[in-house]
């Protein structure tokens, strides 16, 4: 691509935007320089007003071209604003009542797993990830004791499941009728651990 040099002459354009700015200082000068063939209009005419004003864009744009280029160094360069920069925000997930209950186990006692069976057999939330081990649990709660229990009450027992693990059935009666969490655990609750899950449990679920 060809330099700016190559068709606009800064100095020519300045020079001429100068000029056309001082208009003379009086007639006769004028009429000299109209008789020379210097200008074709008076100083105050619309016609030389029209080139002043050409002159000027002419220049402006050949100095923002020459600055942009390299060619010329601007001293008091323009300080564009900065842009804002629009951090999208991210919504917080909520826990669900579920999860909320599941967090209960497994922050104090490191659960894996949880599943939660109402009154009729119903699996209203799982993650024991081992659908023959859910199945039995809803199995053998449904119609129990632990489902029978009375407000203000609390039920608890437990099956060994493996060596190294063990299914904890805490029961309690919510707004929305008695509930059981099984939880998978390393080891066994403590009735005083039982009272207090079935208390928090409880807060969470009728909430």
């Amino acid at each position: 691509m060809d330099s700016i040099h190559s068709w606009v002459n800064e100095d020519e354009v300045k020079r001429l935007a100068e000029g056309l700015n001082n208009s003379p200082s009086s007639n006769k000068e004028w009429a000299e320089s109209a008789y020379k063939g210097e200008i074709l209009a008076e100083p105050d005419s619309p016609e030389v007003k029209q080139i002043q004003s050409n002159a000027k864009a002419t220049l402006a744009s050949a100095s923002a071209m020459a600055v942009a280029s390299g060619m010329t160094t601007k001293k008091e360069a323009e300080v564009k604003p900065a842009e804002k920069v629009v951090t999208p925000v991210v919504a917080e997930k909520k826990l669900g009542t579920f999860e909320k209950i599941e967090a209960l186990y497994v922050e104090k006692y490191a659960a894996d797993g949880i599943s939660v069976i109402d009154r009729d057999g119903d699996v209203l939330y799982d993650t024991l990830d081992n659908a023959s081990l859910t199945q039995f649990s809803r199995s053998i709660m449904v119609g129990s004791s632990l489902m029978a229990v009375n407000d203000g009450e609390f039920g608890n027992t437990r099956i060994k499941a493996t060596a190294k693990s063990v299914l904890e059935y805490v029961s309690m009666l919510t707004t929305r009728g008695p509930i059981v969490v099984v939880a998978r655990l390393k080891n066994e609750l403590t009735p005083a651990d039982a009272a207090e899950l079935s208390g928090q449990i409880l807060k969470v679920a009728n909430s």
